[in-house]
């Protein structure tokens, strides 16, 4: 990263937003960039599934990092159709959080074995942020507005569940048993 980055205001977050990384998340460490889920992302198997657990980092790399641990701890145990639709329902869902909400936000991910297997995507967070004032750049709607379009129409379900201050936002994916048709 050169210096002139280093001082680039991050796009796409609302002006009230802190966009620095919080003490204890978005450290990339020698696992990651060898394809093993990094330290503070969890991951346990067992005989009826994989569970994957992850705090993100309250930035514009969430979505990123979201995808590299549900793509490495997956990959392998389902088929790239229900991988890719999983990845992009957790993309839509972690970036909902980043754009909307307050931190920290926590990724978990479930994955069911069986015939069929299922996904199921949660991702929490502290509520709603303030909105500021005015909005600090207009948005177009070819940029913006889609993601619950996107997880509607690759979901079982969705929905979204509170618990005290803390706000969870869910979908359930099924493994295709026949590729679409197009």
């Amino acid at each position: 990263m050169s210096p002139a980055d280093a001082t680039a205001p991050q796009r796409n977050l609302p002006a009230h937003r802190d966009p620095s990384p919080k003490k204890g998340y978005g450290e990339v460490s020698a696992t990651e960039s060898t394809g093993d889920p990094a330290p503070h992302c969890r991951v346990t198997e067992g005989d009826t599934g994989i569970k994957v657990s992850s705090p993100l980092p309250y930035t514009e790399q969430a979505p990123s990092l979201a995808r590299r641990h549900i793509r490495t701890a997956l990959r392998g145990h389902t088929d790239a159709l229900l991988l890719d639709d999983t990845l992009l329902v957790v993309t839509e869902l972690v970036t909902n959080a980043v754009r909307h909400a307050l931190p920290p936000i926590l990724l978990e991910v479930q994955y069911a074995k069986g015939s069929p297997g299922t996904v199921h995507v949660e991702v929490a967070d502290a509520g709603p942020a303030p909105r500021p004032q005015c909005p600090t750049e207009p948005t177009s709607p070819r940029e913006n507005g889609r993601g619950t379009k996107i997880i509607t129409a690759l979901s079982t379900s969705h929905g979204a569940r509170f618990r005290g201050e803390t706000a969870i936002r869910w979908a359930t994916l099924p493994a295709m048993t026949q590729p679409p048709q197009m």
